[in-house]
């Protein structure tokens, strides 16, 4: 089970263990309503990996640990535990872990943190993030933010009891590295791994499997793969005829290009492609850029519309756009932002795009809060992972009678064409249903 706290961060943790054949899927809202759990049932028959959006990035730390407590009282038992951290270390990564150490602490284990995610920059040396090599608190990752970046993971994470796992253990002997994690879980420590590549995490997810009680897991999506990984060749060597099985109906490898007709790639069901782009990074902004000049419409609404527009008129003028052809709805790339309404705005532009959203045949939603509010006010409670197209751009299905495609994307991810080319897969003849 995962549990993260935007949706972004939901899927490209959950696709590392659908790309391995371990039918996985997205429960929306489960710690926001009481009827979360009736939601979950009716994922549980289908889905062996239920990963959870808690919707706490920016919430209190009081209200995020309370979120992460409920969603694990409610759906954690008997189940390995993974808490998808935000790779630069955003939002309240110390109230939510000390949420799952204090779950079922009878039940013992170490928790193991490597937030590193080598394949988009993402490392950490010496216990320090680094985004491209720069130290986080150099970089302009957290220019969104109300507040500076930690300095390091230990400072993000006070005041935990943390044990650093420098680079050097994490590349020894693997016997020596669990020795090393099973002596933090016995003095209640976090092990927080360094870790520059996916052999790194790897190395890591190895040594805590082999560890005699059951690890809890922290970490980016990195790690989720690393361990899907792990856990994929030791199923494999147990039962490797089931396992081959699993994945004939698996998704394709992580982060490559869809091919043509592959059963998991982006043939979406019949109606035009809408695109999000809520995030105010900046790597957006360009994403968005390089989208509009290949989609035939753009709505692109000023900051103070959406905040004190009523919605109705707004939405209606989205709506009647597509249905003519492909649209972009993205706010005015050149007014500031509040942080302070920033949330509500998100709010608010997903009541707009959400009688589109009910109309297209694909979602392109980009930032984690955007994706969630465009779905939940489009009635959309679960989605089934499906596909990587590219690195930490994740394709998944609704549960609806009549499904369709969503594409989810963070912020901060992804070169300026990311998007444009997606959608060129998406229209190519070949992808046409």
């Amino acid at each position: 089970m995962l549990v993260a706290d935007d949706l972004s961060g939901a899927a490209d943790s959950g696709i590392a263990f659908a790309l391995r054949g371990m039918r996985s899927e997205i429960l929306l809202r489960a710690a926001e309503h009481a009827d979360g759990t009736e939601h979950a049932d009716a994922a549980w028959p289908t889905a062996r990996v239920l990963a959870t959006d808690t919707d706490s990035r920016y919430t209190d730390p009081a209200t995020a640990g309370r979120r992460v407590a409920d969603v694990l009282c409610r759906f954690g038992a008997g189940r390995r535990l993974f808490k998808k951290l935000d790779s630069t270390l955003r939002g309240n990564p110390a109230a939510e872990l000390e949420a799952l150490r204090a779950y079922a602490p009878a039940a013992g284990g170490v928790l193991i943190c490597a937030p590193a995610s080598p394949r988009t920059g993402r490392t950490v040396r010496d216990g320090v993030v680094h985004v491209h090599d720069v130290p986080l608190h150099a970089t302009d990752a957290w220019g969104a933010e109300r507040t500076g970046p930690p300095r390091s993971v230990a400072q993000a994470l006070a005041p935990l009891p943390v044990t650093a796992i420098p680079l050097t253990e994490v590349r020894g002997p693997r016997a020596r590295l669990t020795a090393r994690l099973a002596e933090c879980g016995a003095r209640g420590r976090l092990a927080v791994c360094d870790a520059e590549s996916d052999a790194d995490l790897r190395a890591v997810a190895a040594a805590g499997l082999a560890l005699p009680g059951t690890a809890r897991w922290a970490g980016a999506a990195g790690l989720a793969h690393a361990l899907a990984h792990t856990l994929a060749h030791l199923e494999t060597r147990a039962d490797p005829l089931a396992h081959s099985e699993a994945h004939t109906t698996s998704a394709h490898r992580p982060g490559a290009p869809l091919p043509p007709g592959h059963p998991a790639g982006p043939r979406s069901p019949a109606g035009p492609v809408l695109a999000v782009i809520g995030s105010a990074h900046g790597v957006s902004g360009r994403q968005a850029d390089a989208l509009a000049a290949h989609l035939p419409h753009t709505l692109t609404l000023p900051v103070s519309a959406v905040l004190g527009d009523p919605p109705g008129p707004l939405a209606s003028r989205l709506l009647a756009l597509l249905r003519t052809g492909d649209t972009l709805l993205r706010l005015d790339p050149d007014a500031p932002v509040d942080t302070a309404v920033a949330r509500d705005l998100v709010g608010r532009l997903g009541r707009i795009a959400a009688p589109a959203a009910s109309a297209a045949g694909t979602l392109i939603l980009t930032g984690g809060e955007t994706a969630r509010a465009v779905l939940t006010h489009s009635g959309v409670h679960a989605l089934e992972l499906l596909a990587e197209p590219a690195p930490s751009v994740v394709l998944a299905r609704t549960r609806e009678p009549v499904p369709r495609h969503v594409i989810t994307k963070a912020g901060g991810f992804g070169a300026p064409d990311t998007l444009s080319r997606i959608v060129a897969t998406i229209n190519s003849p070949e992808e046409k249903p």
